[in-house]
């Protein structure tokens, strides 16, 4: 990923500016200060452009490669009131996303998610699957990045530290270290005691409830935050996710997107298509006939999917599972438009319906073990699993199979070098009720009863 002149002049600032506050009194006094100075540079150069390249782009459903998050950031709001009293109660769970539900926030004060910031030095943000959590921390990183926040950004996926084994602390002094940071333990050491850093913690309903993981990771969060207090800090989770307590945080909730949001979702998803931009624009803002689809847009994922669904059909379906199939058939038909090569011949043998029923099979294999992210040979063992009951394949290639779903429509994403996932948990989610429902005669149904009243399978019964 390229990456801007401006932002590599802004790191370079940044890599002096921390040699003068913390370089010269963290490495070693030699007589070296010179070849020092030079590998501080350099590291802290390592540092920012790698978590640029994580935090600045951002994949969009439906478009192969990623996009600057700047092209496509809509600036979010929060809600300085949050649902939590509701957010166990069962009809209040099963109608979050029904279209006569979506006006109940107008009645909550909305400030926007940087006046947040500016206002609390600790922010625990839930929001509803889609609200766009992540990206909002990305946006916070990279304004970090830009010295718009005067902090050093560390950026942690809860997921991938909880599955790590490690504490905190030396998770993220391995983020530096890992780009040949100089004394990274004390430099880490040194920030956060005087509050210099800004720690963005994301996903923590991603954790695994099993074995205590979420717990463990609960305990030593609040441990790690007290220890450091100076700091400020962002925490995301799921509205509904969790009741755990963080007493040193604000809570807020993610505000649902409001008209002029969605018109300049609309804007950016469409640029250089005027035409479709104005016909999508008046279809979901001004439509009467289009009230709830405009409801359902107020959530940034299901925006997304319903600007994917008018790319391809010009109109919106009403019903939200609709827009989960019209989206999804729109990703899986792009693969026929495109290139094909000969390692896609597997791939392309297999019908949509086919194609449609192996996204459920891994999806529902690897959510029911809480599985998001997913070795390379895992996810071939479980395609192969797959294309062995499907009759009169040619040459099955699980391998060339997964390079080729991934290539052409995104639904399943390369997060990591071998390492893999649904580009959103709500796919995996949606995917995996595919699979319930298309099962249902073998007792799937049956078998998901044990999960009732478990946060991380609630969005799988809304779609079942």
């Amino acid at each position: 990923m390229m990456i801007p002149t401006e932002i590599k002049a802004m790191i370079a600032e940044t890599a002096a500016w921390l040699w003068t506050e913390y370089g010269k009194t963290v490495v070693e006094k030699t007589a070296g200060r010179a070849v020092q100075e030079m590998k501080w540079l350099v590291g802290v150069e390592k540092y920012y452009t790698s978590l640029f390249e994580r935090v600045g782009f951002v994949r969009i459903l439906g478009r192969r490669e990623a996009e600057p998050l700047e092209n496509v950031f809509t600036h979010v709001n929060v809600l300085d009131k949050l649902t939590a009293e509701q957010r166990y109660d069962i009809k209040k769970l099963m109608v979050e996303f029904a279209p006569r539900d979506f006006g109940r926030f107008e009645r909550m004060k909305r400030i926007t998610g940087e006046e947040a910031i500016a206002e609390h030095n600790k922010l625990f943000i839930l929001g509803k699957p889609g609200a766009g959590k992540t990206t909002f921390l990305k946006h916070t990183a990279l304004r970090a990045i830009k010295h718009e926040i005067e902090k050093v950004p560390i950026f942690v996926t809860l997921k991938e530290l909880s599955d790590s084994g490690k504490a905190i602390f030396p998770f993220i002094v391995h983020q530096f270290d890992t780009h040949q940071f100089p004394e990274p333990e004390a430099f880490v050491e040194r920030v956060l005691r005087k509050g210099d850093a800004l720690v963005l913690f994301d996903g923590l309903d991603e954790v695994n409830l099993e074995e205590n993981k979420r717990a463990t990771l609960i305990q030593m969060l609040n441990d790690f935050v007290y220890k450091y207090s100076e700091c400020p800090y962002l925490l995301t989770c799921r509205v509904a996710a969790t009741d755990y307590s963080f007493t040193q945080f604000e809570y807020v909730e993610m505000a649902d997107f409001d008209e002029a949001q969605m018109g300049q979702y609309v804007d950016r998803w469409f640029v250089g298509d005027e035409v479709k931009r104005l016909n999508c624009r008046r279809a979901l803002l001004e439509d009467e006939a289009n009230q709830a689809v405009r409801e359902l847009a107020q959530v940034p994922l299901l925006l997304a999917l319903l600007c994917l669904v008018f790319e391809e059909r010009n109109e919106f379906p009403p019903e939200r599972h609709e827009i989960y199939g019209e989206a999804i058939n729109a990703l899986l038909s792009k693969w026929d438009a495109g290139r094909n090569i000969k390692r896609d011949k597997v791939y392309q043998q297999l019908s949509l319906k086919l194609k449609k029923s192996m996204l459920a099979h891994l999806a529902a294999q690897t959510f029911a073990k809480g599985a998001y992210f997913l070795r390379e040979d895992e996810v071939v063992r479980l395609i192969e699993a797959y294309l062995v009951g499907v009759p009169g394949l040619e040459e099955p290639d699980a391998e060339q199979v997964l390079k080729a779903m991934e290539a052409q429509h995104g639904i399943f994403v390369e997060r990591a070098h071998r390492i893999h996932s649904f580009s959103h948990l709500t796919l995996q989610e949606y995917f995996t009720a595919r699979y319930i429902v298309d099962n249902e005669r073998r007792g799937s149904v049956e078998r998901l009863m044990p999960f009732v009243g478990e946060d991380r399978w609630r969005e799988v019964f809304l779609l079942t």
